[in-house]
């Protein structure tokens, strides 16, 4: 269905399954405790599934909304969610710029996530309307993609990590609602 890139098949565990269970699991040492106890959570540009479906099913207490505006990824999702039924998971079509105009998703999320979708200027423009005030953004960075607004950000977390086999050039990045940009 090209929900992923060709090629990748054959990495499907360590580029897309181990990325986002690691990544999540190094924000995890970022975001001070304690959690929610059934925290909302946005996976923003999920396409496949990618990061949000790995934590649920570590994880099965989070509420997970997955959003990505291409209709073909949508119906796969809902697909797949009938076969590994779980619970708690809602999936909208939509841009998140039209997500974070509509009341029902604004202020609501404790968590947004977001794996290689656009800058970090732009992740936080879309994001921080859809979080409660003490909500997190966690946006996951690969090897080659810029970093440099972190250098403009008020308070940024972040921790870099390696996929097995490969070098240490991920990065996992933690803004909080009430971080902001400078200089921009």
């Amino acid at each position: 269905m090209n929900l992923i890139a060709k090629g990748d098949e054959t990495n499907i565990w360590s580029r897309h399954f181990l990325d986002s269970l690691i990544g999540w699991s190094s924000a995890l040492f970022l975001i001070p405790n304690p959690f929610p106890l059934n925290p909302a959570v946005l996976d923003i540009g999920t396409g496949a599934g990618f990061p949000g479906l790995p934590i649920k099913i570590v994880w099965p207490e989070i509420k997970l909304t997955l959003v990505d505006s291409v209709r073909k990824k949508i119906l796969f999702l809902k697909h797949l969610l009938e076969v590994l039924k779980l619970n708690d998971v809602n999936v909208i079509c939509a841009r998140a710029e039209s997500l974070a105009k509509d009341a029902k998703h604004r202020n609501r999320y404790d968590f947004v996530l977001s794996r290689a979708v656009g800058s970090l200027e732009e992740l936080v423009k879309l994001s921080f309307p859809l979080l409660k005030g003490s909500g997190k953004l966690t946006a996951w960075r690969g090897a080659g993609a810029p970093l440099s607004a972190e250098s403009r950000v008020t308070r940024c977390e972040s921790r870099s990590y390696g996929l097995p086999g490969e070098p240490r050039d991920r990065k996992i990045i933690i803004l909080s609602k009430g971080d902001s940009f400078h200089g921009s």
